[in-house]
């Protein structure tokens, strides 16, 4: 099991995980609620964004003054109408895992826009 401990100063938003499981042939339902920070770029001191002439960058081709450098990114999803546009930012997941015999830390860095 993997845990997030980057610290965001801002606003939560939980999700409620259901898991189903079989013993003995007998079926239980476990729920759990979860706590998941909303990411802030502003709040992190790894996040950067990343530049127009990054191989990340696929949209070179609509990088403009404007966009001071920082690679834009557009996604149009199959539902009617819908889109997300922004940039992209690069930053530091600190994951560490949950295991009795040995603690491990991972530390990759992560694009998404």
């Amino acid at each position: 099991m993997y845990q997030n401990h980057t610290i965001v100063k801002s606003c939560t938003t939980t999700i409620i995980l259901s898991l189903l499981f079989e013993f003995n042939d007998t079926f239980f339902v476990t729920q759990q609620k979860i706590a998941f920070n909303i990411y802030d770029n502003k709040e992190s001191s790894t996040s950067k964004n990343v530049a127009c002439n990054s191989s990340l960058c696929e949209q070179q081709t609509q990088c403009s003054s404007s966009s001071g450098g920082t690679c834009p990114y557009q996604v149009e999803y199959l539902s009617e109408n819908t889109s997300t546009t922004g940039f992209l930012v690069e930053d530091v997941l600190h994951l560490i895992t949950d295991n009795d015999d040995q603690t491990q830390h991972a530390n990759p860095l992560i694009t998404f826009g």
